[in-house]
């Protein structure tokens, strides 16, 4: 195994609208479809698809959804012996997506939000990946959070390369805590509205220089215009030698039809490019070419 995902396993409903309602008004459902959702899940979905050996860590419930969602990872390849099944339900998420593919999400955790403990087991699968990545929705609960630095403390000691994605809900998570998840990472991957909420500003090149000295891969995911990545000294990938260093790759230009799902898919193909032993600029390349083919449908 290569990858260990850590994160939600949800119920995806989506529904396409022409636009949004206004408050209290109704507006007529185009189509609709439900699949498999979480933004841990999806990247999941996503790496085995291209390739990558990966496992999935995290909490379903024993009912028919959560059997299905555990059936189709089976399927996919991904190994579940992390995945913890309990009484209860698993969680779903209800995405509205507009005509412009821009959707709003209502989500439901479910038993995601259990907390796990950092077992042996886990530890053991810990050494055998190179990769793991974290799901920021992992951050909203104290105990969750606990765990994951855990998992990413020992990652590092390791030698294995931790990455986050803080999802939208970093903007609640209290600063103490994100300093010390910054701590423990080596690669962050934000949104520009994420990368906001964790320095404050607003202004790239500000925020870049903020977390200089804190993280040693900064990646930035900016949509319909590409994406950045800074590197500094100690990130550990040693065909990266040398000083601080910059790289960006502007997006396939394409026509939206539902975003949904789209930064966890740019997540795995950034990841898989990077395992692959690849340039930096290669990386940002291929995870802009298939979030871009998502997109569009």
């Amino acid at each position: 195994m290569m990858v260990l995902v850590i994160g939600d396993a949800l119920v995806d409903q989506c529904v396409w609208v022409k636009k949004m309602p206004a408050r209290g008004s109704d507006e007529t459902i185009l189509s609709s479809a439900e699949h498999s959702g979480g933004s841990a899940l999806n990247t999941s979905f996503r790496l085995s698809g291209l390739g990558v050996l990966t496992g999935f860590c995290g909490c379903i419930g024993d009912d028919e959804s959560g059997r299905n969602l555990l059936k189709k990872m089976h399927d996919s390849g991904i190994d579940t012996s992390l995945v913890r099944t309990e009484p209860g339900s698993t969680g779903h998420t209800i995405t509205i997506i507009d005509g412009q593919g821009e959707r709003t999400m209502l989500s439901d955790r479910g038993l995601s939000a259990r907390s796990l403990i950092l077992t042996d087991e886990i530890r053991e699968k810990i050494r055998q990946i190179r990769l793991l990545c974290l799901s920021g929705y992992w951050l909203i609960d104290p105990a969750q959070t606990e765990f994951v630095i855990q998992c990413a403390a020992y990652a590092r000691s390791q030698g294995v390369t931790v990455m986050l994605d803080p999802c939208p809900t970093i903007r609640t998570v209290e600063p103490a805590t994100v300093r010390r998840i910054l701590d423990v990472i080596d690669i962050f991957a934000p949104n520009r509205d994420e990368l906001a909420a964790v320095t404050g500003t607003d202004d790239i090149e500000k925020s870049f220089s903020t977390l200089e000295t804190v993280i040693p891969a900064l990646l930035l995911k900016m949509g319909a215009k590409g994406s950045m990545l800074q590197l500094s000294t100690n990130f550990p990938k040693p065909a990266v030698p040398g000083s601080s260093r910059r790289f960006r790759a502007p997006a396939p230009h394409v026509t939206p039809i539902n975003t949904t799902g789209a930064g966890d898919v740019y997540n795995a193909a950034f990841i898989a490019s990077y395992l692959s032993g690849k340039t930096p600029e290669e990386w940002l390349r291929d995870a802009n070419a298939c979030a871009a083919e998502w997109v569009a449908g």
